[in-house]
């Protein structure tokens, strides 16, 4: 898990020039959130928020953390209300916002690494 985490740095994060235009990574990241596996989703989300290997769509973001929250997945939930309680990519909404960063602290790996979680 530590290591996924660190590589999800390096993407959302931009520390490394290989990830700047990575169009397979991409596919892989999708093919991996729409089989399931919400870290595929938040990777892809990430990529595409930031226009990071992909061009930026913010609304397409919004859509994969939603689903990686569905899925379970703290980091989506909590990327997911931030972009809410900004307005980034869908309409300004501090309840929605709540009520995704909520949810992300149920998750038990999510909580670890979070602070603000009681």
């Amino acid at each position: 898990m530590k290591i996924l985490f660190f590589i999800v740095i390096l993407l959302i994060g931009g520390c490394s020039e290989k990830f700047k235009a990575d169009p397979v990574l991409a596919g892989n990241m999708l093919r991996n959130c729409n089989i399931g596996y919400p870290s595929g989703c938040y990777i892809l989300a990430g990529m595409n928020r930031r226009g990071k290997g992909v061009v930026e769509n913010k609304k397409f973001a919004v859509e994969l953390y939603s689903k990686a929250c569905d899925l379970n997945y703290g980091l989506g939930c909590y990327e997911l209300g931030q972009m809410y309680d900004s307005g980034e990519g869908v309409e300004r909404d501090v309840l929605k916002a709540n009520k995704f960063l909520e949810k992300a602290c149920e998750d038990s790996q999510f909580k670890k690494i979070a602070s603000g979680c009681d």
